[in-house]
């Protein structure tokens, strides 16, 4: 279907070819006129619940990246003994599947729970519960669990370990 442009009645009266996108009162308009002449939709207001969830939801993923930083720190690096109050690299972050080499700095990709937080929300902050992927092998899980026997097996062992 081919469409053609035609003759827009145009939002302050002047004519104009164009592809027509609405009818309003018998005339035709394109649809930068069309958004010219109809008022935009009102935002709707939030209510005091939904304000709420939202305020939740912000401290938990700072918390969240807090506690990243952390498993990130203490996984990779250790205290310099030298100079106090600064870290050493102690081995290179890597992907704990394909052993890919990750970036210096965490990533919310690399962090994979491998007792899912919607299921088991009560361990989302639980280090044994976190693995260290590269982007690939965490949507690889994602998409195929089967694909990635490592991380069916740390789940399982996580099972049997909190006796769920």
């Amino acid at each position: 279907m081919v469409i053609k442009k035609k003759v827009c009645a145009g939002f302050n009266g002047n004519e104009h070819e164009a592809y027509i996108y609405k009818n309003i009162g018998g005339k035709k308009y394109c649809k930068s006129c069309t958004q010219q002449l109809q008022p935009p939709k009102p935002i709707k207001k939030m209510t005091q619940k939904a304000v709420f969830k939202m305020i939740i939801k912000k401290e938990l993923l700072i918390d969240d990246k807090r506690f990243y930083v952390e498993i990130w720190t203490k996984r990779f690096f250790k205290k310099n003994p030298q100079v106090k109050g600064t870290l050493l690299m102690k081995s290179k972050p890597i992907c704990e599947i394909c052993s890919d080499s990750l970036s210096h700095e965490p990533n919310l990709m690399y962090f994979h729970h491998i007792l899912e937080k919607r299921n088991y929300p009560q361990y989302r902050h639980e280090e044994k519960n976190i693995a260290i992927v590269c982007p690939e092998c965490h949507n690889m899980y994602e998409t195929f669990p089967d694909k990635v026997p490592y991380l069916v097996k740390k789940k399982k062992e996580l099972i049997n370990f909190y006796k769920l």
